[in-house]
């Protein structure tokens, strides 16, 4: 926008110099002393062209180096940007992973909660064959002991019974040969 107004500003200046130096010729009927003005005023145009023309080269240049600086600034913008991109790409990827992960952690868990439960169950299955199966043996055994205490003591009622009905017998056997012996 600058070099658009020093454009409209040269152009505006040089249109008034030489609307000034048609004034001159007109008014003077071209004296030696105007054209001599006239030279200078085409001096002093040709001056103020020339400045303007390296004012119009320097807003140029000086444009220029803006718009390289502009390309570079966008340039590392745009390279900041991809970064940033392929950075947040990789953390949507490591959000997947641990998702995943946590998914999968989850299950197993659900899956050893469901053999801790299986184990439970046959340990209390287990534990109720052991319960009964201890009963059982503890009838068993009780009835066998029942069983051997009642033999042992019909056995030691017997041989008790056998020994008094001996000792009797004798007794009587010894009664009876002394009767016989008196008679």
């Amino acid at each position: 926008l600058k070099h658009i107004q020093f454009q409209e500003q040269a152009v505006v200046s040089t249109q008034s110099t030489g609307e000034l130096i048609d004034e001159l010729r007109s008014t003077e009927a071209l004296k030696p002393e105007a054209e001599k003005l006239n030279k200078d005023a085409k001096k002093a145009a040709r001056a103020v062209q020339r400045k303007q023309r390296m004012m119009h080269h320097k807003e140029n240049l000086a444009n220029e180096m803006l718009e390289g600086m502009g390309g570079k600034n966008i340039g590392q913008m745009a390279d900041f940007l991809s970064k940033e991109l392929v950075r947040l790409q990789e953390e949507q990827r490591i959000h997947a992973f641990a998702l995943l992960a946590e998914r999968k952690r989850r299950m197993r868990e659900a899956e050893e909660s469901g053999k801790r439960q299986v184990e439970e169950r046959r340990r209390v299955e287990e534990d109720e064959i052991w319960r009964q199966m201890c009963n059982c043996h503890q009838g068993t055994m009780e009835t066998y002991l029942e069983d051997i205490i009642v033999r042992s003591v019909d056995r030691t009622a017997d041989e008790q019974a056998r020994q008094e009905i001996q000792t009797k017998a004798e007794k009587i056997n010894d009664i009876a040969y002394e009767m016989e012996s008196k008679r």
